[in-house]
């Protein structure tokens, strides 16, 4: 389920389902609309596809496979898989995000690319990294993702950032006390979309589930990326992805890897996006919702 306000309902309608609006209660704007999308060459294990423009269109939301009988908090060990979360591209494929306003460029952290690229839990279900911590694209692909990250003004004078690891996770309740706890804590305390986080997966070494709550320190996580003032740009409100490729631990940039658990399914990159958020306010941040499949829950 998406969670939009009514005005991203009215923007649908008035768009064809390319526009939406949300607040944020931290003050961030999300998605307003996607210019642009190519699917490109995409597969899963199941034959599922997801091309649903809306999904890229509001705030996360807290509960993974709502109704499905999966029921829990979205966390750094449980992250979406739904069709109606997550729209996704592969080889060759891109997409455009558009916030509804442009802000000014800081060159301090700006964006924040936030993908479900789950950790494996080491202690399940209790949430542990073990000693190495290991996404699942990586425990099952022997690869991280990537894409190139491009950002513009206007929506024709896009810059590359380069090819970007997109391999931290995403978190909602800072007071969750398992990471697939269901019901949602109540009172709950919500972890900020408009937090920056600096870290990496290296840095949950060894670490049990609050533990990794410690290293998020209240943000909701996410790889977090600094527009250079360098570049010329004065202000964003674009955000294009696109190329994404496989990033081997030796540097390696490949198209496609096999499946650890389905050896006869390869898999071409690609990048699954539930949403994005814009922090207007100078010093603020864009902060991209990026999705990738829950391994625990289905190889895709």
């Amino acid at each position: 389920m998406r969670f939009v306000s009514l005005s991203t309902a009215v923007s649908i309608s008035m768009m064809g389902g390319l526009a939406g609006f949300s607040s944020s209660s931290r003050g961030g704007d999300f998605v307003s609309a996607v210019p642009n999308y190519n699917q490109g060459t995409f597969a899963t294990v199941g034959g599922a596809t997801y091309t649903t423009i809306a999904s890229a269109l509001g705030k996360p939301a807290p509960i993974v496979g709502a109704g499905s009988g999966f029921d829990g908090v979205l966390s750094p060990f449980n992250s979406h898989f739904e069709v109606d979360d997550l729209i996704a591209f592969g080889l060759g494929g891109d997409i455009t995000l558009r916030f509804p306003s442009a802000i000014p460029v800081t060159g301090t952290p700006q964006i924040g690319i936030i993908t479900n690229a789950t950790f494996v839990d080491a202690n399940y279900p209790n949430g542990a990294t073990g000693g190495t911590t290991t996404t699942s694209a990586m425990d099952e692909f022997g690869a991280e993702r990537t894409a190139i990250v491009e950002v513009a003004k206007s929506g024709g004078d896009f810059v590359s950032l380069g090819r970007i690891v997109i391999d931290d996770p995403a978190n909602y309740y800072a007071n969750a006390t398992n990471p697939y706890q269901f019901p949602a804590p109540d009172p709950a305390t919500l972890a900020s979309f408009d937090q920056p986080f600096a870290g990496s997966p290296s840095d949950f070494d060894n670490k049990d589930f609050a533990g990794v709550l410690g290293v998020l320190n209240g943000s909701a996580g996410g790889t977090w990326l600094t527009i250079p003032l360098a570049l010329g740009l004065d202000e964003v409100q674009f955000v294009r992805l696109s190329d994404p490729k496989w990033k081997m631990p030796t540097g390696l940039l490949v198209d496609t890897r096999p499946s650890l658990y389905f050896p006869n399914f390869n898999k071409p990159a690609d990048l699954f996006i539930d949403g994005a958020v814009l922090i207007p306010e100078p010093g603020g941040i864009a902060l991209i919702v990026l999705t990738i499949p829950l391994l625990r829950r289905r190889s895709r």
